[in-house]
C-alpha cells in the first residue's frame, strides 16, 4: 500500500485522485472535518447527500455518490454512511445537580 501525504482536496484538485470516498453521518450536515472539506470544495456531493433522507439510521452502510468535474479530470465523491448519532460537543447543562 502507498501513503501519501498531503493536503486530499489539493491533491484531488491536482489529478491525484480519481475517487474519494468519506465516512459521514446520517444527518446531511457535512459541516465538520474532512466532510466539510468535501463540501466546500466539492458542493455536488452535499447535494447528492441531500437527496436522502436526514437522520435515516437504515442509510448507514449505504453510500450517495456523485461524478465532479475540476479542470478536465473527473472524480468520484463517495459519501459512505458510517456514523447514525450526532456528537454531543458542549454539555451545558448536568442534570445530576439538579436539586429539587
Amino acid at each position: 500500500m502507498n501513503t501519501i501525504e498531503g493536503d486530499l482536496i489539493e491533491l484531488t484538485l491536482n489529478g491525484e485522485f480519481d475517487v474519494i470516498v468519506h465516512g459521514c453521518n446520517c444527518f446531511c450536515q457535512m459541516n465538520a472535518g474532512v466532510a466539510k472539506s468535501i463540501k466546500d470544495a466539492f458542493p455536488e456531493a452535499y447535494e447528492v447527500e441531500l437527496t436522502t433522507t436526514i437522520g435515516d439510521p437504515e442509510k448507514l452502510g449505504q453510500i450517495s455518490s456523485v461524478n465532479v468535474v475540476r479542470s478536465n479530470h473527473k472524480t468520484t465523491i463517495i459519501n459512505a454512511y458510517t456514523v447514525s448519532v450526532l456528537p454531543i460537543a458542549h454539555q451545558f447543562f448536568n442534570y445530576k445537580y439538579l436539586q429539587s
